[in-house]
């Protein structure tokens, strides 16, 4: 009969290069009191979602004979089965833990979050839109192990992200063919037959149709000013080729 063992018997490499913060293993204890284990597959069956193990699901669902193998347990914290997927190889066959939970949507997506901030690449603005939504419903998002700084950074994008898009949409802009507004041309002097390259870039208007210039309308007096300086420069610009010219 093998003998009991205890957590002193399982000694830490010391060739391991991971290291943790004293704030990071705070987090992970309140991680692992509100969700439980994370690091296996996780299924919600109430959405029918996946929690944690998307990457290792998908490497072998093509895998003819894998099947899951469970059985019932019940906890606090909302397992409700847990078991291992057997996947055969030609190795013999591989066991990857299995946890079944009874979860909400929001505990879901936490959770999902916590089981990914240890591995993998975050989408910046999909985290950001998950943080900035459990948030505003007040949801306890000390319990995923983010540090502050991955946490505001993705809230900051998806906040930026949600502006840009609200600009976008705003009844101040128009649509503008992008092959229009940077049309090259080519001008020539009526007078002195000065020539000289520009872009025609077409005035921005808003709905009533007046002109935008840094986004506020322009009066035609300014608009006048405007054109009448312009038609200064070019003239000062053609006379003082025409002296070159001649030299």
């Amino acid at each position: 009969m093998p003998r009991e063992m205890t957590l002193d018997d399982l000694s830490p490499a010391k060739y391991n290069p991971r290291t943790i913060t004293p704030v990071q293993v705070d987090a992970l204890r309140k991680s692992y009191a509100r969700f439980g284990d994370l690091s296996g597959i996780v299924y919600n069956q109430t959405t029918r979602n996946l929690v944690g193990g998307h990457q290792r699901v998908d490497l072998y669902r093509k895998s003819k004979n894998a099947k899951v193998v469970r059985h019932e347990h019940r906890d606090a914290i909302g397992t409700v089965a847990v078991g291992h997927i057997l996947v055969p190889t030609e190795k013999g066959a591989i066991r990857i833990p299995y946890r079944e939970v009874a979860w909400d949507g929001d505990t879901e997506r936490a959770a999902n979050i916590a089981a990914n901030a240890a591995g993998g690449t975050f989408d910046q603005l999909k985290l950001g839109r998950v943080l900035d939504g459990l948030e505003r419903r007040r949801f306890p998002i000390e319990s995923i192990p983010l540090d502050t700084v991955q946490f505001k950074r993705a809230v900051r994008i998806f906040e930026y992200m949600n502006r840009q898009k609200a600009l976008a949409d705003t009844e101040a802009f128009q649509e503008v063919d992008v092959g229009e507004v940077r049309a090259s041309l080519e001008h020539t002097c009526p007078r002195c037959n000065y020539k000289w390259s520009g872009v025609s870039r077409p005035a921005v208007k808003d709905t009533h149709g007046r002109r935008l210039v840094n986004g506020k309308p322009v009066t035609e007096s300014q608009t006048s000013k405007t054109k009448s300086d312009a038609r200064a420069r070019t003239s000062a610009q053609a006379k003082s080729a025409a002296k070159g010219n001649r030299r």
